[in-house]
């Protein structure tokens, strides 16, 4: 089979030849242009700076704690960033050189023809998912690789043991990539388990060989259960244990498939096209790749997707690509030119298309997170770790966040919701409380808070009484027994002593819920229910905060409170159980037990469709807070 595909190379022509390798370097260069390393990456850094430096595959240094993803792209950077301690261009390079091999592989061993081969780089050249997540700092590139190396294997081999094992390690691979890839790999993987009437071996040959092939996923989870308590990254916790239903998953799922047909025309009709076409051509060998695809976008709407648009599409785009590109397709030369044209043209629709992407890209900043909370990820932060900003001069990463976490070094304790710039400059002596969870083994496992509203992938949790006061001392001072009992047990499978057997067996009983039941009798500190006249007196407020009744429906697009010094604050506001809108109040210096008065700008839809009650939440941030919290006089001006 590797002969035919070869021999239909050396037939095409030298114009043919020439097409593929100008889309080649037009991905090149666009990889260039657009290359930039996002916010959440450097989450996953700061464990890399602390593994390097030899604090463990730690988050914050006091804890063992799973804050990354992706431990295999974690690993692959930790040994680069041994040499050059630049973590930024350290990733940004790697990036471009996985990315590319991948594209170069994919054209020269997957595809079925020259022309093919182009077709499908200019996909994934025009795709904006495709180019925004061939760098971002994100196990993306990696994940590409495995994927094109898994399908070259399974295209260019007959079933055989040799062939099983390889696959199957490709695959164990890439699920110490990010586990729930295995979607990808899995139609595939099982077509050739279980196509036995092309090979002699027993089912006892190929289960052994297969598990001998997962030993790499096998090895990690043992690890990751003994070194973390847990066989799962903390992220998982903080991002499904949320109570929310799947039905609203679904919902957001959907929403995030459709902001990706609006801002990406590309990349989801290709997937859906080069899924298709296997099925449609009843092209066997190529069903189960295209069925990989087509099961990972399923997962993708039962997870609700995810806040950085585009993100988990770009591997079933691939794949959908590697589909229909290794088929041997036969068009007339006028049909491919129309192929590549329209797909110029789907990407000519996109309001930001990559072809013109340069060092100004993000600057207009309206539109970029829609109304269900998924975001342009790189537009935003491409002003401050964009690559060609570098041309102008910018010290890469510039964010506040970068400068802020260099204030913090030397603070102790710190509590933050966006913690990847701020950990990661903050450096290892800085203990950083996650208010979204991601690196809080604790919190992880609270329920959400009811407001703000979430958005996927940050689900706020409210701050248990005496937590922070728990991580500042060392000793256990939080309030509610039942969770200070469970912080005991989870505290000491973190933080004792690796080897210890007491350990161990406090991890079984973790894992099989032994202690789930003070988990469950945990009661969080309630919201204040207020009455606008209550506000004409001082009130001090929990952590979560106080709902104000208003008594009616009011469209005020001004309201003014006077709120506690050095405190930030949310104002959400709600008709009935809806919310419709909020407004982040920014702290004012003063005297710690001072209050100074706000002014809020009421959101243009909550004062178009009317609201009933004010929610004034405290953002529990760190800055110059106390952590007591309080307001007076709530006021709306009703008259403008």
């Amino acid at each position: 089979m590797m002969r035919s595909r070869m021999e239909t190379y050396n037939h095409k022509s030298r114009t043919a030849s020439v097409l593929l390798w100008l889309a080649i370097i037009l991905y090149a260069v666009l990889l260039y242009r657009t290359a930039w390393i996002t916010e959440d990456a450097y989450i996953t850094y700061r464990t890399i700076d602390n593994f390097v430096n030899g604090y463990g595959l730690t988050w914050n240094t006091d804890e063992r704690v799973q804050a990354y993803t992706h431990p295999l792209w974690m690993f692959l950077l930790s040994a680069i960033y041994f040499f050059t301690h630049n973590m930024y261009f350290s990733s940004i390079v790697f990036s471009i050189v996985v990315s590319l091999t991948a594209v170069v592989l994919f054209s020269t061993r997957a595809a079925s023809s020259v022309r093919t081969a182009a077709l499908g780089v200019l996909v994934l050249a025009f795709s904006k998912a495709f180019m925004d997540y061939s760098t971002s700092g994100l196990e993306n590139p990696l994940t590409h690789l495995l994927l094109v190396i898994f399908f070259v294997l399974y295209l260019t081999r007959q079933p055989d043991l040799r062939g099983l094992f390889w696959l199957s390690l490709l695959a164990a691979l890439a699920m110490v990539n990010r586990m729930d890839t295995i979607l990808l790999f899995a139609p595939t993987l099982a077509w050739v388990f279980f196509n036995f009437k092309t090979w002699k071996a027993g089912w006892l040959s190929r289960i052994g060989v297969a598990v001998l092939g997962f030993l790499p996923f096998i090895l990690w989870e043992a690890f990751s259960l003994f070194y973390y308590g847990i066989p799962v990254p903390n992220t998982a916790y903080a991002k499904l244990n949320t109570g929310i239903d799947a039905v609203s998953y679904a919902k957001q799922g959907l929403f995030y498939l459709k902001n990706s047909l609006f801002y990406d025309p590309v990349t989801l009709p290709v997937i859906m096209l080069g899924s298709l076409m296997p099925l449609l051509t009843k092209n066997w060998k190529r069903i189960p790749i295209a069925a990989g695809s087509l099961l990972y976008i399923l997962y993708v709407i039962k997870v609700g997707g995810d806040f950085m648009s585009g993100r988990f599409l770009t591997a079933p785009l691939l794949v959908a690509v590697i589909a229909f590109a290794s088929m041997p397709l036969t068009m007339p030369r006028r049909a491919w030119i129309g192929s590549g044209a329209v797909i110029l043209a789907l990407s000519l629709l996109a309001p930001y298309p990559s072809l013109f992407s340069d060092a100004s890209y993000g600057t207009v900043r309206k539109g970029l997170i829609d109304e269900h909370g998924i975001a342009d990820e790189r537009a935003f932060y491409y002003k401050s770790a964009g690559l060609l900003r570098m041309h102008e001069g910018v010290k890469l990463p510039d964010a506040p966040l970068v400068t802020k976490g260099k204030q913090w070094q030397e603070k102790g304790i710190s509590l933050e919701s966006h913690i990847g710039f701020f950990g990661f400059y903050g450096g290892p002596k800085l203990h950083t409380i996650d208010s979204y969870a991601l690196a809080d083994p604790l919190l992880s496992r609270l329920p959400i808070s009811k407001y703000p509203k979430w958005r996927i992938g940050h689900y706020m949790r409210i701050i248990p009484e005496g937590y922070r006061d728990t991580i500042q001392s060392g000793k256990n001072q939080i309030h509610d027994p039942n969770l200070a009992a469970y912080y005991d047990k989870l505290s000491f499978i973190i933080k004792g002593d690796l080897f210890s057997a007491e350990r161990i067996k406090e991890i079984w009983k973790l894992n099989t819920g032994v202690y789930d039941h003070l988990l469950a009798a945990y009661q969080p500190p309630q919201m204040l229910q207020l009455s606008q006249a209550d506000t004409d007196k001082l009130i001090v407020l929990p952590p979560t905060g106080a709902e104000v009744k208003l008594g009616r429906v009011a469209h005020a697009k001004k309201a003014y409170v006077h709120l506690s010094n050095n405190d930030d604050y949310y104002a959400i506001f709600l008709n009935g159980e809806q919310e419709v809108g909020n407004f982040a109040i920014p702290a004012k210096s003063g005297p710690k037990d001072g209050l100074l008065p706000h002014t809020i700008d009421v959101p243009d839809k909550a004062a178009e469709t009317g609201y009933d009650r004010i929610v004034i939440l405290p953002r529990l941030l760190d800055g110059n807070s106390d952590f007591v919290y309080a307001l007076r006089s709530l006021q709306l001006m009703e008259k403008q």
